[in-house]
């Protein structure tokens, strides 16, 4: 721990509370910050099984013609009994029903999120999975995501779920392409599209990618993130998740994301094309307890000014 002079109050300023400032030099007023050492990650590594030295058509998982869920569950499951580590996926594609539990101390990582691809099941209302696609057991305080990419094509709760008892939650370097419409007709209810599948929820159904149910100390980096609603959610009422109650997340750090809002996908001319996208990279620092709710709205124009920060029309990876 550190001690820290400070002195009297100051109002608060478009949201964050000041700092307590020195009412005079000559009579400070002392208070006492608590600084905790920062967490030791465990680096046994927990590579998933899919008989990489084989034939690709041979492999057990990893490639389009074979299902990824269990080989990841057992590695996600090793490193749960050994008390936390790193689960690894090799370059590849990742064909996955869901979810996928992240265990206390332990990140799921990728080897890069230009080679590693995560597929998650097409899903309806009532089948998808509750909370999100990725989450933490109930008890783990700490955990991670990086490097990989993330796709989810039908309706979702959350991409990522975090749960109040995190105390510790990093998602890094990240890719996200989550669109709830995607290859279907039109975004309503009742919409069909490729295989003669159907919608069965709305868009008020559809929940965030990254929701943070309440959690503290988390952090938010490098990613680029592609939802059909909300993008990233600190908590509070959020519709089209299934909370576990927590509340507003609190102490935690967004920066240097790419964000993109899209409505549907679509075939044109064998051309997968995401419609009205927008592109907005973000850098925030939440100190306090604040809630937080990014959503990005459709627009036509071409060229955005926002607080200095460049926008435009793009279409993503």
């Amino acid at each position: 721990m550190a001690h820290l002079s400070n002195g009297l109050s100051t109002p608060s300023h478009d949201g964050w509370s000041a700092l307590r400032m020195f009412a005079s030099p000559a009579a400070p007023n002392a208070s006492l910050v608590h600084v905790t050492p920062p967490r030791k990650w465990s680096d046994a590594t927990f590579t998933v099984d899919c008989g990489w030295s084989l034939p690709l058509e041979q492999r057990s998982c990893g490639w389009a013609g074979a299902r990824s869920s269990a080989a990841i569950d057992r590695a996600l499951e090793a490193a749960r009994a050994a008390g936390g580590g790193v689960v690894y996926l090799p370059r590849g594609q990742y064909f996955v029903d869901g979810p996928l539990i992240v265990p206390e101390g332990t990140r799921l990582r990728g080897e890069g999120a230009a080679l590693v691809a995560v597929y998650f099941r097409e899903d309806g209302l009532h089948t998808s999975p509750r909370h999100g696609y990725i989450h933490s057991n109930n008890s783990a305080a700490a955990w991670a995501v990086e490097d990989l990419t993330l796709y989810v094509t039908h309706h979702y709760v959350a991409v990522l779920y975090v749960h109040p008892a995190t105390r510790d939650f990093t998602l890094q370097r990240v890719r996200v392409r989550a669109v709830a419409w995607a290859f279907l007709g039109d975004p309503v209810s009742g919409a069909t599209g490729r295989g003669g599948r159907s919608v069965d929820f709305s868009a008020s159904d559809i929940g965030p990618v990254v929701y943070l149910d309440g959690c503290n100390n988390y952090r938010i980096f490098d990613n680029d993130l592609l939802g059909t609603s909300t993008l990233i959610s600190t908590g509070g009422n959020q519709p089209g998740v299934a909370q576990l109650g927590g509340g507003h997340a609190t102490n935690g750090i967004i920066a240097r994301n790419t964000l993109w809002n899209a409505n549907a996908a679509h075939w044109l001319d064998s051309v997968k094309h995401v419609t009205l996208t927008l592109a907005l990279t973000l850098t925030l620092t939440l100190t306090l307890s604040l809630t937080l709710t990014l959503t990005l709205s459709q627009t036509r124009s071409s060229k955005l000014s926002l607080s200095g920060t460049r926008c435009g029309l793009a279409e993503p990876r």
